[in-house]
């Protein structure tokens, strides 16, 4: 528990969206082998048929003790509610409920920043002994400067350990957006940073070095969990020269 520590070179997150136990099951085995430092468990998909908070609660329980319990690198569960392109709808009260069973077994957990009780549930889930990323994600474009920084300064008022922000990148200028604030934001909080542009235009914001400010980011195996998500060898390939070409010393001429 509470393994998922960020720091040093920029960490590769990929993510599991098995919708039955047997095709997470069959995610999980496919990671074997790939470069990458934790698993991102998509729980909504595997929620969407439910009809009742009870037979959520049960078939979390009974996927983490049948399968999520063995994979070999540490969990971080995100429920990604249809407010945030995910699959589930939720009430308040349902994804409270849903957080809380999360946190007393997962390495980490995803606290959506705009939900109503958001700072009770980041300090409930480390008195459970997880590390909660915030995050809030946009969908249509990228927000503003000021507007990035007022949603990462309340995630870190809330006490989040990991501040994620997402958003879509229509143009160049959405990308210098996106990684000015994530250099702001580097040099603000003491705590991890992971600032994604999706889509096309995105690219390059999700092989973001360190240097750059960047924590993590998430890459693909098996599913992909947003737009614009490259492998994790792509990912790892990129990542390992930027890395090496800004630590090597230059040469003249």
């Amino acid at each position: 528990r509470g393994v998922c520590v960020l720091g040093g070179p920029t960490r590769i997150i990929a993510p599991i969206m098995g919708s039955d136990l047997a095709g997470l099951a069959d995610e999980l085995q496919a990671l074997n082998g790939q470069p990458i430092d934790l698993i991102e468990w998509r729980v909504d998909p595997l929620l969407a048929a439910c009809t009742s908070l009870r037979a959520r609660r049960e078939l979390l329980e009974h996927a983490w003790f049948q399968v999520l319990n063995h994979a070999p690198l540490p969990i971080l569960a995100s429920i990604r509610t249809s407010a945030e392109g995910g699959a589930l709808r939720l009430d308040e009260g349902e994804y409270a409920e849903l957080i809380r069973v999360l946190a007393h077994v997962v390495d980490a957990v995803d606290v959506e920043i705009e939900r109503q009780e958001a700072c009770a549930l980041i300090a409930g889930a480390h008195e459970a002994g997880a590390v909660v990323f915030a995050s809030r994600h946009h969908f249509e474009g990228t927000p503003s400067r000021e507007e990035l920084k007022s949603v990462l300064t309340r995630m870190d008022k809330c006490g989040a350990d990991v501040l994620k922000c997402a958003s879509f990148a229509h143009s160049a200028d959405d990308v210098a957006t996106i990684l000015s604030v994530q250099e702001w934001a580097r040099e603000r909080f003491a705590r991890p940073i992971i600032l994604i542009g999706m889509g096309p235009f995105g690219a390059f914001t999700r092989i973001a070095p360190s240097f750059f400010g960047s924590s993590a980011t998430f890459a693909s195996v098996t599913s992909i969990s947003a737009p614009g998500q490259l492998t994790a060898k792509e990912t790892r390939t990129a990542l390992d020269l930027l890395e090496r070409g800004w630590n090597e010393p230059l040469e003249s001429g």
